[in-house]
């Protein structure tokens, strides 16, 4: 009886199988917000991926050999949104230099000064951003001798409540302060620089999107206003780096960042959250370049914040 049960059972199983396999395969691709719902399911799609992979070599296992196909395009198209960075522009003729970008969320400047102080000194960045920062904090790492190198720098944070990001930099730079503002965010004004490095001008953006928790209208809205700015700014190399509250799974984060490198590779390099009894479980740290292409990426546990710190070298085209 055990068994003729479980056998009348099992076609309405593998409907159901295919039916959340399709909705997880499709979901790195909806733009829609879905009272906010969506945006929150996207940004764990690559975990939820762990379901038609395993339902597909169940159903290899067993020769159901159409399902095991369809369960497999599902697969796939989970996989290409999570894991398909955008090319660069361009990688020919890269300078032989590199140049060293790290971003750090200090989690409203809570972080250890003696950890973040030690992370700067042992990556020593030619760019430094720092998100939810503040300017007690980088008294404390100035008197740590950690900024020693890091000369220039963007506006204060905070600046009137508008911001929380600033640029730090080993080079002259110029702010560009009518960039990104918090009208165009929906949020906080976000710093813009360019930056007189070896390798010519690059202009720098430290971001820090509205994160799609409590209102994902907000954060499609600083998304966008991203994508405006950096289809604006072709003429030259471009870095991006901060908390973009985004994954690739997002469709609005790939458009935002369309045509440039994500210096983490093919495969996401998670930042968040950080300092758990459990591994981080998504990347929403990110450094991104157009006219570059990436020597190296890796992640820095900070003490005090939830989140990695993320640094790559870059080759910068002249």
């Amino acid at each position: 009886m055990m068994s003729t049960r479980a056998t009348t059972t099992l076609p309405w199983a593998w409907p159901l199988v295919l039916l959340a396999g399709i909705l997880i395969g499709l979901l790195g691709w909806l733009p829609w917000l879905g009272a906010g719902w969506v945006p929150k399911l996207q940004a764990f799609a690559l975990w939820m991926l762990v379901l038609p992979a395993a339902a597909c070599l169940v159903a290899l296992l067993r020769r159901r050999w159409v399902l095991a196909a369809l369960l497999l395009g599902c697969l796939l198209s989970g996989v290409v949104a999570s894991f398909n960075p955008a090319m660069p522009c361009s990688t020919a003729g890269a300078s032989g230099e590199s140049l060293t970008m790290m971003s750090f969320n200090t989690l409203k400047a809570g972080a250890e000064p003696d950890e973040l102080a030690e992370a700067i000194r042992q990556r020593d960045p030619d760019i430094l951003v720092l998100v939810e920062t503040s300017e007690p904090l980088h008294a404390a790492l100035t008197q740590r001798g950690a900024m020693n190198d890091l000369g220039y720098r963007t506006a204060q944070a905070p600046a009137g409540g508008e911001r929380d990001t600033v640029i730090f930099s080993r080079y002259r730079l110029t702010e560009r302060t009518e960039e990104l503002s918090a009208k165009d965010t929906g949020w906080y004004s976000l710093p813009v620089a360019e930056v007189q490095t070896p390798q010519g001008p690059v202009t720098v953006a430290g971001i820090h999107i509205y994160p799609p928790l409590n209102n994902a209208a907000r954060w499609a809205q600083g998304l966008a206003a991203l994508e405006d700015w950096a289809q604006s700014h072709r003429g030259g190399p471009v870095i991006l780096a901060g908390d973009f509250n985004s994954v690739r799974a997002h469709p609005q984060y790939r458009s935002a960042t369309a045509g440039f490198l994500e210096s983490s590779g093919r495969w996401p390099d998670v930042s968040w959250p950080a300092g758990r009894r459990f591994p981080p479980l998504v990347e929403i740290d990110h450094i991104l370049a157009s006219q570059a292409h990436v020597a190296d990426f890796q992640t820095q546990s900070i003490g005090g914040s939830d989140h990695l710190g993320v640094v790559a070298e870059l080759m910068v085209d002249p």
